[in-house]
């Protein structure tokens, strides 16, 4: 699944929550995790749809904000932060790897669950930190490249954990 499926894109999102079926990426998924349900109630399998915020990490999609950003720096290019304040939940590909394995060794209740740390981070936030990280050498060159839209624009999305946290035993990431 994905946290796209959610019909409102700020908040904290529940699992019960609302669901969007107005574009096709988010219907596709919601049909398909019904199908999925029905599928594994005739086998009797037991299904843990797992509703993924924003997975970053190694093999990270190449336009993805990280890569971009990276990227840009890399290749001394513009970079522009549409809404610098927008504040999502991310997780690293690995949490979600140990996740999947987990689940593998023990026993769950079927249902959809919210995938992400359950706090949020905001894009520029995720910019300071990558130039942290990488250190780079010509900042002068890097903040004449760098242009922000309006920070009074800040939304947050995340994922609730409570139901993860009780069913999976798995407090933080």
């Amino acid at each position: 699944g994905s946290c796209a499926e959610y019909k409102h894109k700020s908040g904290i999102k529940k699992e019960s929550h609302s669901l969007d079926y107005k574009n096709f990426f988010s219907s596709s998924k919601n049909l398909l995790f019904v199908y999925a349900k029905n599928l594994c109630q005739k086998k009797n399998i037991k299904l843990a749809w797992f509703r993924i915020f924003y997975v970053y990490g190694i093999n990270q999609r190449k336009n993805s904000f990280i890569p971009t950003i990276i990227n840009s720096i890399n290749k001394k290019k513009g970079i522009y932060i549409k809404n610098p304040d927008l504040k999502l939940d991310y997780i690293n590909v690995i949490d979600v790897a140990n996740i999947f394995f987990k689940i593998l060794h023990i026993n769950f209740k079927s249902g959809v669950y919210n995938l992400g740390t359950g706090k949020s981070s905001s894009l520029i936030y995720i910019l300071n930190k990558i130039l942290s990280i990488i250190k780079i050498k010509d900042k002068k060159t890097f903040l004449k490249n760098l242009s922000l839209g309006d920070k009074k624009n800040g939304k947050e999305f995340v994922a609730c954990m409570r139901k993860r946290k009780k069913t999976f035993k798995i407090k933080n990431f």
